[in-house]
């Protein structure tokens, strides 16, 4: 669980860290910047201290305004350890760029670049501030104290124990060898009974197929696999996102029962209203029909004494179809509300 040391901003291929919750502009501008870096990417804080962790990066350049854990607490983490104290940081809002800028740069940010903003821009912001850090690097060289800090390891307790999703790791065995405050609450059980003990018999229910095959997997191919099931510890449905390295598997766990459920509710909901849609369309093309029969009674009808009746019956048809296309209009908004 120790990831490499930063690299060298002169080699070929820097590795930076890119942080944007948007997906498809954090894709975009990834495969955009893969010309020049070697880019990871994450979608919030959480899952960008795990990133640090697979490979330690020569510049994190993260959006400020983000779910789970912001910016800004990404920054004040990766500050507080030792491992990652040096990383350049790049704060990105689109948001309050005053109030943004100041407190990030009160927390040691290098470097602010407010939305909208160009991909020119965006490069130039990060070959300067690659280059600064060389600079620096170089220059703290000469001192034993910043020569250690460059080259301190990643403390994974340091920046695991921030992060508010469950995080375990296991080695090659599937014994835990790390659970964070999180991971120790969602399972119910003391540090000391799970530390060492094998995932398997310290939870037997863990034994599942999707469990053993997703983590498997995601061991034997060295790759990260993110996935949802209904976990075996609480019975409600949580999301996993795992982390291979050469000695295990780090995994970070989120319950999303709750999200589920609402889900669930909401799927309902746009279900009974579009059966409620369904009805009154029906209602609609009869009480036309009846409508323009009772239009044609009244021409044809000559007797004085008919024509109360249908006004009556005139007014009430009026309302009805009043009330069907009440009840379209306000499923249709009702329906517009919960997408």
């Amino acid at each position: 669980m120790v990831a490499d040391d930063v690299p060298d901003a002169n080699t070929a291929k820097p590795r930076i860290l890119f942080v944007e919750d948007e997906a498809t502009l954090r894709e975009h501008l990834a495969l955009k910047l893969s010309d020049t870096y070697l880019v990871d990417t994450a979608g919030n804080g959480n899952e960008a201290l795990l990133a640090v962790m697979r490979g330690k990066p020569a510049l994190v350049v993260t959006d400020i305004v983000m779910p789970d854990m912001d910016g800004v607490e990404l920054l004040v983490t990766l500050r507080q350890n030792p491992g990652t104290r040096a990383i350049p940081v790049l704060l990105i809002s689109g948001r309050a760029a005053d109030e943004y800028r100041i407190e990030g740069f009160k927390q040691g940010a290098d470097g602010f670049l407010a939305k909208p903003y160009t991909e020119q821009a965006l490069r130039a912001l990060i070959g300067s501030m690659l280059h600064s850090a060389q600079l620096r690097a170089e220059a703290g060289g000469r001192d034993p104290r910043d020569r250690a800090e460059q080259h301190a390891v990643i403390e994974p307790a340091t920046l695991l124990d921030r992060i508010n999703d469950a995080v375990f790791a296991l080695d090659q065995q599937w014994r835990f060898t790390y659970v964070n405050q999180r991971a120790l609450e969602f399972f119910g059980k003391p540090r000391t009974q799970l530390l060492s003990g094998e995932l398997w018999d310290v939870f037997p229910r863990t034994r599942s197929a999707v469990l053993e095959e997703q983590f498997g997997r995601s061991l034997r191919d060295s790759r990260p696999v993110s996935f949802e099931t209904l976990s075996p510890v609480t019975g409600g449905w949580i999301e996993l996102h795992t982390c291979p390295a050469p000695e295990g598997l780090t995994v970070s766990l989120r319950d999303i029962h709750q999200r589920k459920e609402m889900e669930k509710d909401l799927k309902q909901a746009l279900t009974q209203l579009r059966e409620s849609e369904r009805l009154a369309g029906e209602l609609r093309d009869p009480l036309a029909t009846l409508r323009n029969g009772l239009q044609t009674l009244r021409l044809r009808s000559s007797a004085e004494e008919s024509k109360p009746t249908l006004d009556v019956m005139d007014r009430q048809t009026s309302h009805l179809v009043q009330v069907v296309d009440d009840l379209l209009e306000a499923a249709g908004a009702r329906r517009a509300t919960l997408r």
